[in-house]
């Protein structure tokens, strides 16, 4: 289920990779893609916050115990139509925990918890708020008309944030991730970014208007 794009610009490559948060066969595919390609960083499409988590729970985040509110099931009760699912997602770990064993640089490339604070302040109103509080109590009774994974996530994307100010929080989201991306790579240099299927499209659209070109 994971996307890729290869692109390149002045002798500096990325892998963008998109996965969707909870399959349980993504960290597979996350392992045969860095294995396949010798690579010089690994970045996470999450806040810096959660790579801390990561970092503290790696090698036994199956025994932990994560937080999770009742969107958070829903979500991956929905995601089970499509295939089995794992909490934490295990595509993340599998990514870290290639970074650690090949002395990789890993690094969180999403806006951390000050960041979207700040961007939510700036473009969501405070009816909007309130009125999408309101409309999230009730996801549940929504119906998804999505046939396979990548078609529930882009769905669920929809429902969760149908509002122009929350999906302009989305957009600086991806133009960060992507900014993020350009400054941590380097000449000569290959890196493995994976970001939610969501916002794979907008920061890849964002790469390339920086000048990066499909390899």
């Amino acid at each position: 289920m994971i996307r890729t794009a290869r692109l390149s610009r002045e002798g500096m490559h990325v892998v963008l990779a998109g996965g969707i948060v909870g399959l349980s066969d993504e960290p597979d595919e996350v392992r045969a893609l860095l294995a396949a390609e010798r690579f010089d960083a690994v970045l996470l499409g999450i806040p810096f916050e959660d790579l801390d988590a990561i970092r503290a729970t790696a090698g036994k985040e199956r025994s932990q115990t994560f937080e999770r509110d009742d969107t958070d099931d829903f979500y991956f009760k929905t995601l089970s139509r499509f295939g089995s699912v794992q909490v934490p997602p295990g595509d993340l770990y599998a990514a870290f925990d290639h970074a650690q064993q090949n002395a990789l640089r890993v690094e969180a490339i999403d806006l951390g918890d000050e960041g979207h604070t700040a961007l939510w302040t700036e473009h969501v109103g405070m009816f909007e708020l309130i009125k999408n509080n309101r409309r999230l109590k009730r996801l549940d009774q929504e119906s998804f008309a999505a046939k396979d994974a990548q078609e529930f996530a882009r769905e669920w994307d929809e429902k969760l944030f149908p509002t122009k100010g929350l999906r302009r929080v989305q957009e600086e989201r991806e133009a960060w991730m992507a900014k993020r991306i350009i400054d941590l790579v380097q000449p000569s240099h290959r890196v493995f970014a994976l970001v939610p299927l969501a916002r794979w499209d907008g920061v890849r659209r964002r790469l390339e208007s920086a000048g990066f070109r499909a390899a």
